[in-house]
């Protein structure tokens, strides 16, 4: 674990799934801080990713994040650093949590550069969907298969994705 046998770059070129899901809550903490912490400090050495003729960026790294109400409750300023940052270089960032209720965190505003939210039917609170949502929207009442989506700057969609 302490020894690399990749560089940075060799290592972030690949895929790579980590479960951590059985691991010790000091184990899943410190694993998960020093990867986005690499990850980080990787997206700051990187040249801007290339764009085509309309102005779309080249994905050069996604990072996928299930339960990621554990993550957002260690306060790891790489996590919203990767966020904000990382879209120039190419970056992206998929958070998935069971309620919109997760990324309520005091201190930590990076819901505004998300770009797409979406969500299923949830019992979150009404607070916690107007600040992910940006409005307020019955997302308690959605049927089955329907999922509230947002887009940066338009308003709250609902999608049939499947049934």
């Amino acid at each position: 674990m302490f020894t690399p046998t990749h560089s940075p770059a060799s290592f972030f070129s690949r895929n790579w799934v980590f479960d951590l899901h059985t691991a010790a809550v000091d184990i899943q903490k410190f694993s998960t801080m020093m990867i986005l912490d690499a990850l980080n400090r990787h997206f700051a050495q990187l040249p801007d990713a290339p764009t085509d003729s309309d102005g779309n960026r080249q994905m050069t790294a996604l990072l996928v994040v299930d339960e990621a109400h554990k993550i957002l409750g260690f306060q790891h300023p790489a996590l919203s650093e990767i966020i904000r940052l990382s879209r120039s270089k190419g970056g992206a960032a998929i958070l998935i949590s069971q309620s919109p209720s997760d990324y309520v965190r005091e201190g930590v505003n990076f819901l505004e550069n998300i770009g797409l939210i979406a969500s299923y039917q949830t019992n979150a609170t009404p607070g916690a969907v107007r600040r992910v949502f940006g409005e307020s929207f019955p997302v308690e009442k959605l049927g089955k298969g329907i999922c509230a989506v947002r887009v940066s700057g338009q308003p709250v969609q609902k999608i049939k994705v499947w049934g």
